[in-house]
Formats: C-alpha cells, sequence, structure tokens
C-alpha cells in the first residue's frame, strides 16, 4: 500500500533563547489515516519541557502572502508569522515509486507563537516537508543533518544527507551555495562565507520510537524507524558574509543517524 506524508515544521527563538517547536503531520497509508500534532518549549538554560501531542484533526497551516497562522487548540497552540524573505524549494529525491519534495515556506520570520507555557516571540523558520510514495525508512541516507540559522539580515539553512545517495544542500538567503565542509559545529562555503555554531545546548536526545511512544497507532506505522537517534540543538551562531562584519543569531540543528540491529 502506498504511503505519503506531509509534514509541517515550525519553530520561534526569542532573543533570550527560549524555543518552541511545533510540528502538523498527515500520514496516510491505504485506508489508515492519522493526524498528529506536537509542542515542545525549552526555557533558556532549563531543560525541554518535553513533547505534547494531540492526534484529533486540526487544519494544516494557512499560508497568505504576508506570512503563515496555524492553531492547534488541543495544544494550547496558536502560530502567526510574518514573512521577512521569501520561500523556496526542491525535490529532494525521485524514484520511480514516488518522490520527496521540500518547500523551505518561510526561511526567516516575525515569529509569535502562544503556547500553554507562555508567549515567545522572535525570528522563526516554517518548512512543509511531502512525501509521496517514499517510505521514510527508504531515504538512502545513514545520517541525516538539517539545521537553520536566522540573523537579523539573513538566514542559511541546510540539509545533508550521508549514505548511499548523498545529497548536500546549503541556503544563504534563498541562494544555493556550495560547501566546503559541513559538521555539527559550522559551515564553510566555497564563497568564503562560514557559519560558526557555539554554545549548544541539547534540545533531543534519543531514538524516534521513544519520541512517538506516546503515539501507539502512528508508531506501529513507522516501526522500521524507531531505532534512528535523533539529536537536536540549540545553538549561538556567528555567520561571516564575505566583506560584512559577523553578524550573531540563534540556529537550530540536528543529527538523525540510523541504527541498524545488529
Amino acid at each position: 500500500m502506498r504511503l505519503s506524508i506531509r509534514k509541517w515544521y515550525l519553530d520561534v527563538v526569542t532573543d533570550d533563547g527560549r524555543v518552541a517547536i511545533a510540528y502538523r503531520a498527515e500520514v496516510r497509508h491505504g485506508p489508515l489515516h492519522h493526524d498528529v500534532s506536537g509542542v515542545t518549549v525549552l526555557r533558556g538554560a532549563a531543560p525541554p519541557a518535553g513533547w505534547r501531542f494531540s492526534m484529533r484533526s486540526t487544519h494544516a497551516p494557512t499560508l497568505t502572502p504576508r506570512g503563515l497562522g496555524w492553531s492547534a487548540p488541543r495544544l494550547g497552540l496558536e502560530v502567526e508569522y510574518e514573512r521577512l524573505e521569501p520561500g523556496f524549494g526542491q525535490r529532494l529525491l525521485q524514484t520511480r515509486g514516488g518522490a520527496i519534495d521540500w518547500h523551505c515556506t518561510l526561511p526567516r520570520c516575525r515569529a509569535r507563537v502562544r503556547t500553554a507555557e507562555g508567549t515567545l516571540e522572535g525570528l522563526g523558520y516554517a518548512e512543509h516537508l511531502e512525501m509521496a510514495g517514499i517510505a521514510p525508512w527508504r531515504i538512502p541516507a545513514d545520517e541525516i543533518r538539517w539545521g537553520r540559522f536566522l540573523g537579523d539580515d539573513a538566514s542559511v539553512v541546510w540539509l545533508d544527507w550521508r549514505g548511499a545517495t548523498p545529497l548536500r544542500r546549503v541556503f544563504v538567503n534563498g541562494r544555493v551555495v556550495e560547501a566546503a565542509a559541513l559538521s555539527d559545529d559550522g559551515i564553510a562555503l566555497v564563497d568564503g562565507t562560514a557559519l560558526e555554531l557555539g554554545e549548544r545546548q541539547a534540545i533531543a536526545d534519543e531514538t524516534l520510537g521513544d519520541l512517538l511512544s506516546p503515539l501507539g497507532p502512528l508508531r506501529a506505522l513507522v516501526l522500521p524507524i524507531v531505532r534512528v537517534h535523533q539529536t537536536r540543538w540549540r545553538s549561538r551562531g556567528e555567520l561571516r558574509l564575505p566583506g560584512m562584519p559577523p553578524m550573531h543569531g540563534w540556529a537550530l540543528h540536528e543529527l538523525l543517524v540510523r541504527r541498524h540491529a545488529r
């Protein structure tokens, strides 16, 4: 049976480093249909509050020329984004059975996110991933890195798949720039741009099975990925663009590692 996943990812980081991350996913597999929404909050140096989930149906985020709006009443969540940069996207994978399309809908925006823990305002980011006919465990990568850095006047977004079919994309203000080096500590680009990531604080360090354990029906549907380990960080970033003074801001970035059964 054909599996399709549509997933929204939304975040905000305040000037003092508080973080809210929210997901909205729609999973279809033959006659099965699951909607799930989730939110987690990091309050500065305090440990993350943990995820709160709902499997009640919600409308997908609404896009307008000005930005984006979304609410998940069961989670006490309301999102308002004002666009600062145009979006972009790419087809990441095409096979005979399907495709993976990635849309960086709002690479940098002014964000206001109301949660049960309070309201967070700062720079935010939104993306939309569509997987049609390709299951997550069929992605030809043993390691996947993703991240975004936002400053007052610039954004850097990156994807890095390592494995059988490598894929690496780095976007600076929406423009693709080739990377000379990319790690969890920073990025060096061939045009002289450099992003350094320091003062890391872990937001997540768990398997996807642990993360999905409260979502029994959905966890069972995606059982082949429960051993994948996710580490996510909030880091202080310094961006150096050629001919410009350094720019500071916050980065959110993650590493997914496939752990094969012994």
